[in-house]
């Protein structure tokens, strides 16, 4: 089917007694109804496996939330639903969960498979929707959204994207409106992209449509990375040596930023997004290098020797690691980014004081000191950002919360950290049972707000529903 439910005339599978294809790409998206589907297909050639995926569903189900079984689970909801003013649909959605696992159990000793997976899944489905009915909303606190493409969940409808946040209990929204080489709003800094051609103004759009619902809308700013710049504009840049040196053949075209024109031209969005439009904020993503192999070209090593001097050969040899002087490029680097964003703190304060300023960063500092030149940890410690938002993209429990642990006890994180949680990133999909625990521990560690990734059908029909019936419940 295509995507207004009529039927194409092509197959979207093949089978053979060779195997099965696919006539498309598997998309990241709605992961658990494509790992059935997949089951499915190996199943049907090796069907031992249902046996296999039945045991293995049920014992996930007996230990989500990290409990050693369910009756552990259980009672933890039922600790938690204390509060709760529906704590009596938590009970029979417990009741049924414990049922359901029980009937899983009994259908797989009596070696009915698909009963036993089937019940399973129910078993898991009661547990969710108990552990979500049992949270509770904290007043206050940042709830956002990831708006990749800039367009809502309707292209461009802003009225009704917005209306649907506000009836899941979000009150913000991060909406991808400027790359540089291509923005999405009535600006002069960089050309204006074919969505602007079509849709109009999105930044303006959202706006109107957010103040309506009482939405708060930070305009997200993509950094020094020309990916979605039209090719004539990156060879012209390219040809006027602002963009820093190739990392391997498949590498990002980059603006460097210790290049003074960038770093104006960079500065000049922030400032056109901030004072011509109502936004309650700008949100910088990619500020950083690209890798931690990235800027040993010529260009970068003229503006270290003209910032720092003293002998640099053999180039690159001596600010590799293990080089005399990688500490120090590695410094300078950061250097780099952290003046830029200074730059645009003072040049805030000046001209829209009003405006917050925000910044996406990689969760695992200190280590992207050295990865990606992103010392986010000074920027808070020295008042440069008024909030942060790592991408902890993780399903792992545990990791999650080693992570947060860390990021709430830095220097300046107070009230200023809401970790970003990847629902449908491309290394991590969480489910609802993994959104709703990771935002609990975020609370519980400190976190006043948080972010998720991204604004897709995914979030709107999988993932909201679950916190509004608790976590961000009016």
């Amino acid at each position: 089917l295509d995507d207004d439910g009529r039927r194409t005339g092509h197959a979207a599978w093949v089978a053979s007694p060779q195997g099965f294809w696919m006539s498309h790409v598997l998309l990241p998206d709605d992961g658990g109804r494509k790992r059935d589907m997949l089951l499915g297909l190996m199943a049907a050639a090796v069907p031992e496996l249902w046996g296999r995926a039945a045991w293995r569903r049920i014992q996930e189900t007996g230990s989500l939330g990290g409990a050693a079984q369910p009756a552990e689970l259980a009672a933890r909801v039922r600790a938690q639903a204390q509060a709760a003013p529906g704590r009596a649909a938590v009970e029979q959605q417990v009741a049924a969960a414990l049922a359901a696992h029980a009937e899983a159990v009994r259908a797989y000793q009596a070696g009915d498979y698909r009963a036993a997976d089937l019940a399973a899944r129910a078993a898991g489905e009661h547990f969710t929707h108990a552990l979500a009915q049992s949270l509770q909303p904290v007043a206050g606190e940042f709830r956002g959204v990831w708006d990749h493409d800039g367009l809502g969940w309707h292209d461009g409808d802003w009225r009704r994207t917005c209306r649907e946040l506000k009836g899941f209990g979000f009150n913000a929204v991060l909406s991808n409106v400027a790359w540089p080489g291509k923005i999405h709003y009535a600006g002069a800094a960089w050309p204006r992209s074919a969505r602007f051609a079509q849709y109009g103004d999105l930044l303006a759009a959202a706006i109107q449509a957010a103040h309506r619902e009482k939405l708060a809308v930070h305009a997200w700013k993509i950094c020094w990375n020309l990916t979605a710049a039209e090719p004539d504009l990156i060879r012209a840049l390219r040809r006027a040596g602002r963009l820093i040196g190739d990392d391997g053949p498949a590498a990002s075209p980059w603006l460097n930023p210790a290049d003074p024109r960038n770093r104006a031209a960079e500065l000049a969005a922030v400032i056109e997004l901030a004072t011509q439009y109502d936004v309650a904020g700008v949100h910088l993503d990619y500020i950083r290098y690209p890798t931690g192999a990235a800027g040993y070209d010529a260009a970068t090593r003229r503006s270290f020797a003209a910032d720092r001097g003293g002998a640099m050969d053999p180039w690159p040899a001596a600010i590799l690691p293990g080089g005399a002087r990688h500490a120090e490029f590695t410094a300078w680097r950061c250097a780099q980014i952290t003046s830029f964003l200074a730059e645009v703190r003072a040049a805030l304060r000046a001209a829209a004081p009003d405006v917050k300023l925000s910044v996406a960063v990689f969760g695992n500092y200190p280590e992207t000191r050295v990865s990606i030149g992103q010392d986010w940890g000074a920027w808070l410690a020295q008042d440069l950002v008024d909030f942060v938002c790592p991408m902890n993209y993780t399903t792992d429990a545990r990791e999650f919360r080693e992570l947060v642990a860390r990021q709430v006890a830095l220097p300046g994180a107070a009230g200023r950290l809401y970790p970003g949680l990847g629902i449908t990133a491309s290394a991590t999909q969480l489910d609802g049972l993994g959104a709703l625990t990771q935002v609990q521990t975020a609370r519980e560690l400190g976190a006043r707000g948080f972010v998720l990734f991204q604004l897709d059908a995914v979030l709107r029909e999988q993932i909201l529903p679950l916190f509004a019936e608790g976590l961000t419940r009016e």
